[in-house]
Protein backbone atom coordinates (compact mmCIF):
# COMPACT_ATOMS: atom_id res chain seq x y z
CA UNK A 1 0.00 0.00 0.00
CA UNK A 2 1.37 3.65 -1.35
CA UNK A 3 0.45 6.58 1.05
CA UNK A 4 0.26 9.66 0.07
CA UNK A 5 2.82 13.08 1.89
CA UNK A 6 -0.66 14.25 3.19
CA UNK A 7 -2.05 10.86 4.10
CA UNK A 8 0.91 10.71 6.94
CA UNK A 9 0.73 14.22 8.08
CA UNK A 10 -3.26 13.46 8.39
CA UNK A 11 -3.01 10.28 10.57
CA UNK A 12 0.00 11.69 12.75
CA UNK A 13 -1.95 14.72 12.97
CA UNK A 14 -4.69 13.00 14.37
CA UNK A 15 -2.66 10.69 16.50
CA UNK A 16 -1.11 13.45 18.35
CA UNK A 17 -4.34 15.09 18.73
CA UNK A 18 -6.28 12.40 20.20
CA UNK A 19 -3.22 12.10 22.62
CA UNK A 20 -3.57 15.52 23.65
CA UNK A 21 -7.19 14.88 24.52
CA UNK A 22 -6.65 12.14 26.50
CA UNK A 23 -4.24 14.27 28.23
CA UNK A 24 -6.37 16.95 28.77
CA UNK A 25 -9.17 15.04 29.87
CA UNK A 26 -6.91 13.03 32.43
CA UNK A 27 -5.49 16.66 33.97
CA UNK A 28 -8.63 17.85 33.96
CA UNK A 29 -10.14 15.12 36.06
CA UNK A 30 -6.63 15.00 38.39
CA UNK A 31 -6.36 18.63 38.97
CA UNK A 32 -10.16 17.90 40.55
CA UNK A 33 -9.08 14.99 42.39
CA UNK A 34 -6.01 17.10 43.91
CA UNK A 35 -7.74 20.10 44.66
CA UNK A 36 -10.82 18.49 46.35
CA UNK A 37 -8.77 16.14 48.54
CA UNK A 38 -7.34 19.40 50.16
CA UNK A 39 -10.14 21.82 49.47
CA UNK A 40 -13.74 19.77 49.50
CA UNK A 41 -15.96 22.72 49.08
CA UNK A 42 -13.07 24.70 46.65
CA UNK A 43 -16.15 25.03 43.75
CA UNK A 44 -19.66 26.51 45.61
CA UNK A 45 -22.74 27.62 44.43
CA UNK A 46 -20.89 31.11 43.68
CA UNK A 47 -17.46 30.26 42.85
CA UNK A 48 -16.03 28.17 40.26
CA UNK A 49 -12.38 27.21 38.80
CA UNK A 50 -11.99 27.68 35.81
CA UNK A 51 -8.81 26.63 33.05
CA UNK A 52 -8.14 28.56 29.75
CA UNK A 53 -5.47 27.50 27.12
CA UNK A 54 -4.65 24.32 26.37
CA UNK A 55 -6.29 22.45 29.22
CA UNK A 56 -9.48 24.03 28.11
CA UNK A 57 -8.80 23.36 23.99
CA UNK A 58 -7.97 19.29 25.05
CA UNK A 59 -4.69 20.67 23.74
CA UNK A 60 -2.52 19.47 26.89
CA UNK A 61 1.00 18.89 26.30
CA UNK A 62 4.13 18.02 28.32
CA UNK A 63 5.17 21.76 27.52
CA UNK A 64 1.30 23.10 28.84
CA UNK A 65 1.58 25.86 31.62
CA UNK A 66 -1.52 25.86 33.51
CA UNK A 67 -4.19 29.23 32.89
CA UNK A 68 -6.65 29.34 35.76
CA UNK A 69 -9.00 31.43 37.20
CA UNK A 70 -10.74 31.46 40.81
CA UNK A 71 -14.27 33.37 39.26
CA UNK A 72 -16.52 34.46 42.01
CA UNK A 73 -20.11 35.48 40.87
CA UNK A 74 -21.41 37.07 44.66
CA UNK A 75 -20.17 39.39 47.57
CA UNK A 76 -16.88 39.02 48.03
CA UNK A 77 -16.04 37.63 51.12
CA UNK A 78 -12.69 36.18 53.38
CA UNK A 79 -13.19 32.66 51.74
CA UNK A 80 -12.81 33.78 48.82
CA UNK A 81 -8.83 34.62 48.96
CA UNK A 82 -8.08 31.98 51.11
CA UNK A 83 -9.41 29.43 48.70
CA UNK A 84 -7.86 30.97 46.04
CA UNK A 85 -4.21 31.28 47.80
CA UNK A 86 -4.71 27.79 48.88
CA UNK A 87 -4.87 26.87 45.05
CA UNK A 88 -2.05 28.55 44.59
CA UNK A 89 -0.26 26.48 46.97
CA UNK A 90 -1.56 22.97 46.36
CA UNK A 91 -0.52 24.03 42.54
CA UNK A 92 2.89 24.97 43.32
CA UNK A 93 3.86 21.87 45.22
CA UNK A 94 2.43 20.15 41.93
CA UNK A 95 4.39 22.51 39.34
CA UNK A 96 5.90 19.60 38.04
CA UNK A 97 2.28 18.65 36.86
CA UNK A 98 0.83 21.59 36.27
CA UNK A 99 2.99 24.30 35.45
CA UNK A 100 2.37 27.85 36.36
CA UNK A 101 0.66 30.14 34.60
CA UNK A 102 2.76 33.56 32.55
CA UNK A 103 4.19 36.73 34.79
CA UNK A 104 1.40 38.80 33.46
CA UNK A 105 -1.18 37.87 36.63
CA UNK A 106 -3.81 37.68 33.85
CA UNK A 107 -4.48 33.98 35.58
CA UNK A 108 -3.69 32.52 38.60
CA UNK A 109 -5.61 34.38 40.94
CA UNK A 110 -9.11 35.54 41.38
CA UNK A 111 -11.79 37.44 38.80
CA UNK A 112 -15.19 38.37 40.38
CA UNK A 113 -17.80 38.91 38.00
CA UNK A 114 -19.00 42.23 38.29
CA UNK A 115 -15.60 43.35 36.43
CA UNK A 116 -16.39 41.13 33.96
CA UNK A 117 -19.74 42.22 33.40
CA UNK A 118 -20.12 45.91 33.85
CA UNK A 119 -16.94 47.61 32.61
CA UNK A 120 -17.37 46.35 29.00
CA UNK A 121 -16.23 49.29 26.75
CA UNK A 122 -15.82 51.71 30.47
CA UNK A 123 -12.50 53.35 31.47
CA UNK A 124 -12.22 50.80 34.18
CA UNK A 125 -12.04 47.70 31.08
CA UNK A 126 -8.02 47.05 31.39
CA UNK A 127 -6.40 45.01 28.77
CA UNK A 128 -6.02 42.19 31.65
CA UNK A 129 -9.79 42.09 32.39
CA UNK A 130 -10.50 41.73 28.68
CA UNK A 131 -8.38 39.01 28.12
CA UNK A 132 -10.47 37.02 31.06
CA UNK A 133 -13.82 38.15 29.23
CA UNK A 134 -12.55 36.95 25.62
CA UNK A 135 -11.05 33.80 27.05
CA UNK A 136 -13.88 33.37 28.94
CA UNK A 137 -15.99 32.97 25.86
CA UNK A 138 -13.48 31.59 22.89
CA UNK A 139 -11.86 29.35 25.11
CA UNK A 140 -12.81 27.89 29.11
CA UNK A 141 -13.92 25.04 31.21
CA UNK A 142 -14.91 24.45 34.58
CA UNK A 143 -13.33 22.27 37.18
CA UNK A 144 -15.01 20.86 39.88
CA UNK A 145 -18.75 18.85 40.35
CA UNK A 146 -20.53 22.35 40.56
CA UNK A 147 -20.70 24.86 37.51
CA UNK A 148 -23.70 27.34 38.68
CA UNK A 149 -21.10 30.58 38.86
CA UNK A 150 -19.45 29.28 35.68
CA UNK A 151 -22.82 29.06 34.00
CA UNK A 152 -24.23 32.47 34.53
CA UNK A 153 -21.28 34.29 34.33
CA UNK A 154 -20.81 33.19 30.55
CA UNK A 155 -24.63 33.75 30.51
CA UNK A 156 -24.27 37.16 31.90
CA UNK A 157 -20.96 37.93 29.13
CA UNK A 158 -23.62 37.23 26.21
CA UNK A 159 -26.78 39.05 27.21
CA UNK A 160 -24.30 42.25 28.07
CA UNK A 161 -22.92 42.49 24.39
CA UNK A 162 -26.55 41.48 23.23
CA UNK A 163 -27.81 43.94 25.34
CA UNK A 164 -26.12 46.94 24.17
CA UNK A 165 -27.60 47.22 20.81
CA UNK A 166 -31.36 46.54 20.30
CA UNK A 167 -31.80 43.08 17.58
CA UNK A 168 -28.32 43.03 17.16
CA UNK A 169 -28.44 40.01 15.52
CA UNK A 170 -31.71 40.54 13.12
CA UNK A 171 -32.08 42.66 10.19
CA UNK A 172 -32.90 46.05 10.00
CA UNK A 173 -33.88 46.07 6.00
CA UNK A 174 -30.79 47.72 5.28
CA UNK A 175 -28.10 45.43 7.08
CA UNK A 176 -27.33 42.77 9.92
CA UNK A 177 -25.11 44.40 13.00
CA UNK A 178 -22.90 43.46 14.61
CA UNK A 179 -23.00 44.12 18.75
CA UNK A 180 -20.75 46.70 19.13
CA UNK A 181 -18.80 45.92 22.56
CA UNK A 182 -18.09 42.80 21.16
CA UNK A 183 -16.78 43.64 18.36
CA UNK A 184 -14.60 46.08 20.19
CA UNK A 185 -13.20 43.79 22.32
CA UNK A 186 -12.37 41.47 20.04
CA UNK A 187 -10.13 43.74 18.18
CA UNK A 188 -8.94 44.72 21.64
CA UNK A 189 -7.88 41.14 22.22
CA UNK A 190 -6.19 40.62 19.03
CA UNK A 191 -4.11 44.23 19.77
CA UNK A 192 -3.09 42.84 22.95
CA UNK A 193 -1.96 39.51 21.24
CA UNK A 194 -0.06 41.35 18.42
CA UNK A 195 1.79 43.41 20.73
CA UNK A 196 2.70 40.52 23.20
CA UNK A 197 3.53 38.28 20.63
CA UNK A 198 5.70 41.05 19.09
CA UNK A 199 7.32 41.42 22.55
Amino acid sequence: MIFEMGDVVNFLSKGAFETSRNASLKNREELDNLLSAKIPKYTTEDTSLVVFGSLAREEWTSGSDLDWTYLIDGEANSDHLRIAQSIQAILRENENRFRAPGSTETFGNMAFSHDLLHQIGGQNDTNKNTTRRILLLLESFPIGKRTEAYDRIMQGVINRYLEEDMNPLTHDGKRYRVPRFLLNDIVRFWRTMAVDFAM
